[in-house]
């Protein structure tokens, strides 16, 4: 896995607990160039939707690059909707879902 921007402490605990640290690359901010080529050469993009009726302006950027998305957020149902409507992906509930269950469906490359 390979984040950009910034990844909250709470995310990291998350994937170091999964035993995914090994797995995982810390870019820190990038370039606008930089960081539309990391989305393209993605095979899935992650957007956290934690306000219920907030719409991030990277999904917009995301469904640009027609990979699968993995938005996290509780009862966002515009985030939701986008993702169906589209066929880009789909919302995981932080109260119903844990990280770590999410993160070992994604296939394991070392970095």
């Amino acid at each position: 896995m390979r984040f950009a921007g910034t990844v909250s402490p709470i995310v990291r605990t998350s994937i170091a607990e999964a035993g995914l640290s090994e797995y995982t690359e810390y870019l820190g901010f990038l370039p606008y160039a930089e960081a539309v080529q990391e989305m393209l050469n993605a095979q899935y993009l992650l957007v956290c939707a934690t306000e219920k009726r907030h719409v991030p302006g990277k999904l917009f950027e995301y469904l640009r690059t027609g990979n699968k998305i993995i938005a996290f957020g509780d009862d966002n149902t515009e985030v939701a909707g986008i993702l169906q409507q589209a066929n880009a992906g789909k919302l995981f509930h932080y109260i119903t879902t844990r990280m770590t269950f999410s993160l070992s469906l994604i296939p394991k490359t070392k970095f």
